[in-house]
């Protein structure tokens, strides 16, 4: 009965708009849908391209941070070392010193250069303890880059 009742309602010049009307409508919905999704996925794209940009871009700060960084470190090898070969080179001198006028310490008696050396080497040191091993820390923009 209900199939007669719509087969009769579509015979007619209203149930034909009513049904276009349907269609037309459904026809709207799903293209409205369709384009909604479309736009999700553009944006969802877009923001994990920009976020990709962003992370490239600290991963290449992250880069040149780690090169700064060597550079520094290189120039801070290179000042320890100069550091290790003056201490080696005050001790030497230290022990020649010592050595040289050694029957001379008995009397607490030093000759004029032994005193002088000494001088010298309290001088560095207090040089080296109240400056630091070179004084500044050079700036990785200008520190060359030791090859290795």
């Amino acid at each position: 009965m209900l199939m007669k009742g719509l087969t009769a309602l579509f015979k007619t010049d209203i149930g034909r708009l009513i049904l276009n009307v349907v269609l037309i409508t459904l026809f709207i919905i799903w293209s409205c849908y369709q384009a909604y999704q479309r736009g999700v996925a553009d944006t969802k794209a877009a923001y994990e391209q920009t976020e990709k940009m962003a992370v490239k871009g600290q991963l290449e700060r992250l880069g040149r941070d780690i090169m700064a960084a060597t550079i520094v470190s290189q120039a801070t090898i290179a000042k320890l070392a100069d550091y290790q070969t003056e201490g080696d080179r005050t001790t030497y001198e230290l022990q020649q010193t010592l050595t040289k006028n050694g029957h001379s310490r008995r009397d607490c008696r030093y000759p004029a250069d032994s005193l002088h050396k000494l001088a010298e080497a309290r001088a560095r040191a207090a040089k080296t303890a109240t400056t630091g091993i070179s004084g500044a820390v050079p700036s990785p923009a200008t520190a060359p880059a030791k090859p290795q």
